[in-house]
């Protein structure tokens, strides 16, 4: 009484342990298609509101319709000692410009810095603003 009706039925089963299902009669490759049969399939699947998205061999599109994500550019991970109060200002700077990561920040920077290098326009002078 503790199986809680789970327990395996003592009789009957006996038969089925050493037999496996009997796929004699199934073919083994693929199965042979009638283009006039996939056809007239297509039509009534049409005819039902269904659309072919060019996932036959007839399209030639394969997977071309769906959109890769681009790959993203290659990472370094940067470890930086510096004073706390400086980290701090770092970090603060950071997430009043509303950004979500510290390397933002950075690009910030280098846009200044070219920008500053740009408006030298080449002199020895000093940047700009």
């Amino acid at each position: 009484m503790t199986d809680f009706g789970f327990k395996k039925p003592a009789g009957g089963s006996g038969e089925q342990k050493g037999k496996g299902i009997d796929v004699s009669g199934l073919p083994s490759g693929p199965v042979p298609l009638d283009p006039m049969r996939e056809r007239a399939a297509v039509e009534r699947g049409e005819a039902l509101g269904f659309t072919d998205r060019g996932q036959g061999a007839e399209s030639g599109q394969g997977r071309a319709g769906r959109r890769k994500r681009p790959a993203p550019p290659p990472s370094q991970v940067l470890y930086i000692r510096a004073p706390q109060d400086l980290a701090e200002w770092f970090e603060r700077y950071t997430e009043g410009r509303g950004y979500r990561a510290l390397w933002q920040s950075i690009q910030d920077f280098r846009d200044m810095i070219e920008a500053a290098e740009e408006g030298r326009g080449g002199s020895s002078g000093e940047a700009a603003g």
